[in-house]
């Protein structure tokens, strides 16, 4: 109630701030889901069971999302994730549907965690 009501022109011109950003990163998401103010991207990694590659997991998923200009919360282990084809009640008066915009998980694979972390630390070489 304390926030202040984004404008539909306001959150427009920050998603398609952040669709030019996501042009230019190299990785490609799996999925890509529209939310109310934004985008929920899924990258897929081949999983691992070792506590150290899940710790540098959960370190590359910080990185991921600072380099794709995020939400810094979006990489809580407790981040709710918007489910395509379910309404978002961040607005109770307006129920946003959140929709899948791409579906690329049967073309791309898995991303191995060192490919995300070359990525990344090439990324942050060129772009801060």
């Amino acid at each position: 109630a304390d926030r202040p009501r984004l404008t539909a022109e306001h959150v427009d011109g920050r998603k398609e701030e952040y669709l030019g950003r996501l042009r230019r990163f190299p990785l490609r998401p799996h999925w890509f889901i529209e939310t109310l103010h934004g985008f929920h991207l899924v990258y897929r990694v081949l999983p691992v069971q070792e506590p150290s590659a899940i710790a540098a997991g959960e370190a590359l998923s910080r990185r991921l999302v600072h380099a794709l200009g995020g939400d810094p919360n979006a990489a809580l282990l407790t981040q709710v994730l918007r489910v395509p084809g379910t309404c978002q009640f961040k607005d109770p008066a307006r129920p946003f549907l959140c929709r899948l915009l791409l579906d690329r998980a049967a073309v791309v694979p898995p991303y191995p965690l060192s490919r995300v972390r070359s990525t990344l630390d090439a990324w942050e070489v060129f772009h801060g």
